[in-house]
């Protein structure tokens, strides 16, 4: 994967950058961004959405959002206290994107 390019900082805190970033991830060699920037990013949106500061609305659910962005933080944590340099698969993605109701 791809080292990050463009600032994640960029992205506004919602579901729908969420669910850009897991579209990056899940494309691999393409993506833009490490395994580990989307999971510190998807941190910062749990996070947001935990302790009410403002997210972004969009078309895609707040509370749905935050599960998963929760499930990603939590999985690279787990990955790297067990297996250094893993990084997700496209599987992974996959799976993240469809608790969201999408492909």
């Amino acid at each position: 994967m791809a080292g990050t390019k463009v600032n994640l900082a960029d992205f506004p805190l919602s579901a729908d950058s969420l669910v850009r970033l897991l579209r990056e991830g899940r494309d691999g060699e393409e993506a833009r961004f490490t395994d580990q920037a989307i999971a510190d990013w998807c941190y910062g949106l749990f996070s947001a959405i935990d302790c009410k500061r403002h997210v972004a609305y969009g078309r895609y659910s707040t509370e749905a959002a935050r599960e998963v962005a929760y499930s990603v933080a939590l999985q690279f944590e787990a990955d790297l206290l067990n297996v250094t340099g893993r990084v997700f698969d496209a599987a992974i993605y996959r799976s993240w994107l469809a608790e969201l109701g999408l492909q």
